[in-house]
This record gives structure tokens, C-alpha cells and sequence, in this order.
């Protein structure tokens, strides 16, 4: 059963991330930046999960292969930096980009991306 997050469920959430999970991921703030928190509760009420749906900054970048190496790296130079003045202008600490290609995973790594923690997955709404 979903439910509104108590400040215990908060608690519990902190203890179940200590004790199975603290090497896997950062305990997010679920109190902030967040666009809706709930937990899952059992029949007891006793918390079985707890989850928030935040918004993530995506770069999507369209490049020209036809043009001059030089010119694609002052290209992602400048189109990696509007994108992360538009992140922090507007309150993001994170911008992410979904790469196939390995040349351009390369290419992002030498830019400071990093890879993310676990898997992207999606799932259309």
C-alpha cells in the first residue's frame, strides 16, 4: 500500500541504506528536490520501501561527422559547457548523457562525465 512518508519511515529508510546499500549509492535527501516521495507499507504499516521521483538533466547532442576533428572538439567544448551553465543556472548538480558510440563515451570521459552507478534503465510513462 502506498503511503505519505512519516519521519520514521525516514529513519528506517536511513538504517536499511547503512545496512545494505551505503557502497552501492549516495542516501539521497528525500525531503528535497524531490517532485513526490512515498513509501510502501505493508499490512503491520511497516515501511517495505520508500522512493521519490526526482527530475535529471539530460544532454542530447546531434554532431556532424563530416567536420574536422578540430572542429568537433571545440564543439563539444562548447555545447558541454552551455549545457552545464544551464544545469547550475538552474539548480542541477548533475548533467547526464546517454552514449552509444565508444568513440564518444571516450570523447566525455576526457571531459569529466562519469560513469553513473548500476545501469540506466528506462521505461516510457
Amino acid at each position: 500500500m502506498i503511503s505519505l512518508v512519516t519521519t520514521e519511515h525516514i529513519e528506517r529508510a536511513k538504517e536499511l541504506h547503512e545496512a545494505h546499500y551505503k557502497n552501492q549509492f549516495d542516501l539521497p535527501n528525500f525531503l528535497s528536490d524531490f517532485l513526490l516521495v512515498y513509501s510502501s507499507i505493508n499490512k503491520d504499516e511497516q515501511l517495505v520501501s520508500i522512493a521519490g521521483v526526482r527530475p535529471i538533466l539530460e544532454m542530447i547532442a546531434i554532431t556532424d561527422p563530416s567536420k574536422s576533428a578540430r572542429d568537433k572538439y571545440h564543439a563539444v567544448y562548447d555545447i558541454l559547457q552551455a549545457s552545464m551553465f544551464t544545469a547550475a543556472a538552474n539548480k542541477y548538480d548533475q548533467l547526464h548523457a546517454f552514449i552509444q558510440d565508444p568513440h564518444w563515451k571516450k570523447v566525455m570521459l576526457k571531459r569529466g562525465f562519469s560513469e553513473s552507478k548500476g545501469q540506466a534503465l528506462v521505461i516510457g510513462v
